[in-house]
């Protein structure tokens, strides 16, 4: 085993996950600024924002990466040119860029930061990690559809650059993010534009073919899936051993757009892993199957290994449209050590367990007492659709970054 554990790499939709991703064990996260990264739906961050968060980050030697890989069109070149002197003030650790347009401006204008090529760029083999080297790239971020085998192979016979790959989170339904579907959704041609509206999760049952109107072809489904659109989210928690021996310099995590409780639940655990790798546990397989099963239950879909081992599967989203362990609520005060005031984000009942969750604990209690911060008020239940706050006393100290969820299954055992 290597000495180097790779980078534990998480996403950041927003500020508040951006700090919950790093204080619950990422090395880094990667965000996007407003205008110029492919989750344009997704919370990017303004100037201030992005400063904020790589203040943040410095402050506890971690880093940030912007992302800033559209394809761009001729009229973008003035923005991504003033986009880039704002950026290079503010000092982010690596820009992640596809388009060699956008590439040569970041070298001319912010020579000093480094350059990671995105997944976007569709960088499948030896000679286009070669290419990126070449032109002064620092990382060079695999394409999905790279194997295990490919990886291997890029690394032993190219040295002195770093390679970066997904190891959680959603897959594409189309070739390295080139969705026509979302395209014409959102009416923005067919440019890779930041427009992904994550159509390919829709459920449809029937479809109609355009020189055939008003004739509807249904939409089948078997215990394979449906054949069309939806891809299973990938897992490569219990194939980490293998993946740090291949070289990899990082490891990468989906999802901007997920839920706050997704990015510290996902980074925690991964980052456990890589703990326990670098400390040569003798449990690993069985702690990382046993982990598997954990996250399985807060997904809406079947877990798989992407392109790593194979190609990867459908998923059949009928039987995990509504997983089982719910986010449930927030800390956004500290009363005292002890005691804080959250809000609800699900509903919660009296006389119920949850589960608290922080960087260094996770634990259950049983509800007690629902009381609500408004008015110091009991109650029988609190909703999220309400924006409820209740006062919540727990065994230990709290952390600032403090997460209740629940399991569903668990209510009905209990009710």
């Amino acid at each position: 085993m290597p000495k180097n554990i790779p980078e534990l790499l998480s996403p950041a939709g927003s500020l508040e996950k951006a700090k919950y991703a790093l204080d619950f064990g990422a090395d880094s996260v990667y965000c996007g600024t407003n205008i110029f990264a492919l989750r344009s739906y997704q919370g990017n961050f303004d100037m201030k924002k992005l400063e904020n968060i790589i203040n943040y980050a410095h402050q506890n030697r971690k880093k940030v990466y912007v992302a800033l890989n559209i394809f761009a069109h001729n009229y973008h070149l003035k923005i991504v040119e003033k986009a880039l002197i704002k950026l290079k003030a503010i000092k982010p650790d690596a820009f992640i860029i596809a388009d060699p347009g956008i590439f040569s401006l970041a070298k001319k204008i912010a020579p000093s930061i480094p350059i990671h090529i995105s997944t976007q760029a569709n960088t499948l083999n030896l000679e286009s990690v070669k290419f990126w080297k070449i032109q002064g790239a620092e990382r060079v971020i695999l394409a999905r559809e790279c194997n295990l085998k490919e990886i291997n192979e890029i690394h032993k016979k190219i040295k002195k650059i770093e390679l970066e790959i997904f190891i959680h989170g959603a897959q594409c339904m189309a070739y390295s993010g080139r969705c026509l579907l979302s395209a014409a959704l959102g009416n923005q041609g067919r440019s890779n534009i930041g427009t992904c509206k994550n159509a390919c999760r829709w459920q449809y049952r029937e479809l109609e073919e355009f020189k055939r109107p008003g004739i509807k072809v249904p939409v089948r489904e078997d215990l394979q899936g449906t054949y069309i659109f939806n891809a299973n989210d990938m897992c490569l928690i219990e194939h980490l051993p293998d993946l740090v021996k291949a070289g990899i310099s990082s490891f990468k995590i989906e999802g901007r757009g997920r839920s706050l409780f997704y990015v510290a639940q996902i980074t925690k655990a991964y980052r456990q892993a890589l703990d326990l790798i670098k400390n040569k546990a003798k449990n690993y397989k069985s702690w990382a199957k046993e982990i598997k099963k954990q996250l399985e239950l807060s997904t809406q879909r079947e877990f798989d290994e992407g392109f790593f081992f194979s190609a990867p599967r459908q998923t059949t989203t009928h039987g995990k449209m509504d997983p089982p362990h719910i986010f449930a609520g927030k800390l956004i005060e500290k009363i005292d050590d002890y005691t804080g005031r959250f809000l609800i984000i699900n509903e919660i009942y009296k006389s119920e367990k949850v589960n608290i969750l922080t960087p260094q604990d996770e634990y259950k209690i049983k509800i007690d007492k629902l009381i609500l911060a408004k008015n110091n008020k009991k109650t029988e239940s609190v909703h999220g659709g309400k924006k409820d706050e209740i006062i919540l006393k727990l065994p230990h100290k709290i952390h600032n970054r403090t997460l209740v969820w629940l399991n569903k299954r668990q209510r009905k055992i209990d009710h």
